[in-house]
Formats: C-alpha cells, sequence, structure tokens
C-alpha cells in the first residue's frame, strides 16, 4: 500500500530516496520503515504522524482504511520488519 502512493521516481525510490528512504523496494522499504516505526507503539512512530496528519502522501493521501491498517500493525507489532 506504501509503494504506489510513496515510491515514485519523484519521491521514495531508489533513484531519489527523499529524505533517505526509498519505498519501491522491499529491501528499501523495510529499512524505512524500521527507521519510522516502532513496533508496538503507533502514537511513537514518525510512520503514522506523517500518514495521518496528510503530509504524506502529498499528492494522494492514504484511504483511511489504509491508515488504520498501518496503524494496527504497528500496534501488533510490525511483523515482518
Amino acid at each position: 500500500m506504501l509503494a504506489p502512493a510513496c515510491g515514485t521516481v519523484a519521491c521514495h525510490s531508489s533513484t531519489t530516496k527523499v529524505q533517505g528512504y526509498a519505498f519501491d523496494t522491499l529491501d528499501g522499504a523495510r529499512a524505512a520503515l524500521r527507521e519510522l516505526v516502532r513496533a508496538g507503539a503507533p502514537e511513537q512512530s514518525r510512520l503514522l504522524d506523517v500518514i495521518t496528519s496528510r503530509q504524506m502522501p502529498p499528492d494522494a493521501p492514504l484511504a483511511d482504511q489504509d491508515v488504520a491498517l498501518i496503524e494496527q500493525w504497528i500496534a501488533g507489532g510490525a511483523e515482518g520488519l
């Protein structure tokens, strides 16, 4: 769900890495998420801050159900990181 919205060439791709993050590959996304997510603590996770405040993605905010799913994933321990 983050790759289509965030992993574009103009933003967080392997070639651009805005803020040093790339979401267009699995390795890049995992590396970024390890910095942006505090497993089990959505309220302390930068990722959730930027997507709930609608700062990111700037042109097409994530749907509410996608934000809720990410929050649940973080609260549940962010499996896969």
